[in-house]
């Protein structure tokens, strides 16, 4: 497979999604806003229509070869790059797709660190400029938006309206900065303002349908299961679960009682993120379970705006083409001032160590590592793909190998088995909303039968973002299957050679791609 048709593949992908290209380090396009204009998209259409041909005519190469699996990569990156666009029409249906390229194109360049202050400052300037056409497109092509996408743009709007005038408002100082930032406030008002009349016209949710989804499992995962599999996979699991719950929770509850001092406050929260990560970070370190890349952790808050879709924590990567090692780890903001209750309930969460778990699933030996290993990968087709089913799974795994490994020994908590039925109950769901078994309502109440009255807010959040994203909520336990089974296989196939640590290694150094492709490349060389 020729340098070439990569290099295509790539700069299509980055001019029509430049945002994208800023956050994975791919120079050139920083000072391009994002536009989804007829115009564009139609571009965008021809630029892989044309590879997708020039793929296909290309000779088979070695199986499980590196020049095997990237050309798979490439024709799967290109099998779904219009798939959101033509065959769900998301660009008419989903007004989200617009305002996060919108704040992702501000927020990318705040983590380039190889940019000057005065590129980073006039990149910014033309991407503000930019949200106005942007947002303009919103008002003339998303006019009959899905139900859930059109609650959450409308949720979303206000808050980002907020941060832009937080970020280039705050002092007024730069002038030319803070017209920009103005003139982009208004456009995103306008759109509220466009998805505020469009209400009478706002359609309920449509399920793709059972072909698209199989599509779906099979060309971006890869996958030869079948939604039925997946299905009975989610159940087995939430059924193991629920017979240790109730022994966990009384491990628990058997810890003896505590009380919060009146100066406990936010900054004991963060306090112990930090300390936590250091912790985890040492015991996988001398667990000796995987090789841990160089590499810098920075602790944020999620931005207000990301959290209608990003209720939880969640952690963007180092920009890989730049061999970068920064990770971002973000978690929900904490509150500034607490009342008693949240106080008391904060001090709980932090010294029965119920954050460990996150920890592990978004750090260490979790996302950050598993990312710090796809960044140093050389194939540029590796540093754009990013696989659901293996990022998730992995991190699931960690989930996984850290309570196996006995992290939680000495401190009883239903943490980890809490995580793997919120995992079996988004297979149901993503399976059923979108092959029609199951409505959004319908999806929120079985969780909440599950997960408590109380949890409803945050579920119907949730499987809104389900909806937004079809099979990213069942890649988790599908993933996580998937590394167990190939762990077994490559124990079986190396016999008294394995080593625990060298799988994992091996496993993570072939990028974020999917699990079949590294389980040929792994059982290919034992």
């Amino acid at each position: 497979m020729s340098a070439a048709l990569v290099e295509g593949f790539l700069e299509a992908r980055f001019r029509f999604h430049p945002e994208q290209a800023t956050g994975r380090g791919y120079r050139g396009f920083d000072d391009r806003a994002p536009s989804f204009d007829a115009e564009s998209v139609d571009r965008y259409r021809r630029a892989v229509s044309e590879l997708r041909r020039r793929t296909d005519e290309l000779c088979e190469p070695e199986p499980a070869s590196d020049t095997a699996i990237d050309l798979a990569s490439l024709r799967s990156e290109l099998a779904m790059a219009l798939f959101f666009i033509d065959d769900l029409q998301w660009l008419e249906r989903n007004p989200l797709l617009y305002v996060e390229a919108a704040m992702e194109s501000i927020e990318g360049l705040e983590f380039r660190e190889d940019l000057s202050a005065e590129s980073r400052r006039e990149a910014t300037r033309r991407r503000l400029l930019g949200i106005v056409p942007l947002m303009r497109q919103l008002e003339a092509q998303a006019r009959e938006p899905l139900a859930p996408f059109h609650a959450a743009a409308l949720e979303m709007l206000p808050a980002a309206i907020a941060e832009l005038g937080e970020r280039f408002e705050r002092d007024g100082r730069d002038r030319v900065m803070s017209e920009a930032s103005a003139k982009a406030r208004r456009a995103l008002d306008d759109a509220m303002a466009h998805l505020e009349r469009c209400r009478p016209d706002v359609r309920p949710f449509d399920p793709m349908g059972e072909e698209a989804y199989r599509y779906l499992l099979e060309m971006e995962h890869h996958l030869d299961r079948d939604p039925s599999s997946l299905i009975d996979l989610a159940r087995a699991t939430l059924e193991r679960v629920e017979a240790e719950l109730p022994l966990a929770y009384r491990a628990e509850a058997a810890l003896p009682p505590l009380t919060a001092p009146a100066d406990f406050a936010w900054r004991d929260v963060l306090a112990y993120y930090r300390e936590e990560i250091d912790s985890v970070r040492n015991y996988v370190e001398q667990a000796d379970l995987v090789t841990i890349p160089p590499g810098r952790l920075e602790l944020r808050e999620t931005p207000a705006y990301l959290l209608p879709v990003l209720p939880g924590a969640s952690y963007q990567p180092p920009p890989a083409f730049l061999a970068g090692d920064v990770g971002h780890f973000f978690v929900r903001p904490v509150p500034r001032e607490m009342e008693s209750e949240e106080r008391a309930r904060y001090f709980e969460q932090v010294h029965r160590r119920r954050f460990r778990n996150l920890v592990v699933h978004e750090v260490y030996p979790g996302h950050h590592v598993q990312f710090l290993h796809a960044a140093r990968h050389p194939s540029p087709i590796r540093k754009v793909r990013d696989n659901d089913v293996m990022v998730e799974g992995w991190a699931l795994y960690c989930e996984h190998l850290m309570h196996e490994q006995g992290i939680w020994d000495e401190l009883p908590s239903p943490r980890p088995l809490q995580a793997l039925r919120m995992r079996a109950l988004r297979v149901e769901v993503d399976v059923g909303i979108h092959l029609g078994t199951l409505s959004l309502a319908a999806a929120v109440d079985f969780m909440v039968t599950h997960l408590g009255e109380g949890a409803r807010p945050w579920v119907e959040g949730e499987v809104r973002r389900y909806a937004a994203e079809p099979t990213q909520a069942m890649s988790y336990l599908a993933g996580l299957d998937q590394v167990l089974e190939l762990r077994d296989e490559y124990r079986d196939a190396c016999g008294p050679r394995y080593r625990l640590r060298e799988f994992h290694d091996r496993f993570l150094g072939e990028g974020s791609i999917p699990i079949p492709l590294i389980r040929a490349k792994l059982l290919a060389a034992t």
